[in-house]
């Protein structure tokens, strides 16, 4: 069993990890994205679909 503290850390740097790496891809790719983009990974569907 993890103590509390080591679970926050655990969420903390993932956290961190999962962040660096959405702004390393962001500025390879030169464009910026919406999160509208980000939950339909850059497809073009419609709102109804993306709320769903």
């Amino acid at each position: 069993m993890l103590s509390t503290s080591t679970g926050y850390l655990i969420l903390l740097i993932f956290g961190g990890l999962f962040t660096g790496l959405t702004i390393v891809m962001q500025r390879r790719t030169g464009k910026e994205m919406t999160a509208e983009q980000f939950s339909t990974a850059g497809r073009s569907v419609g709102v109804g679909l993306a709320s769903v």
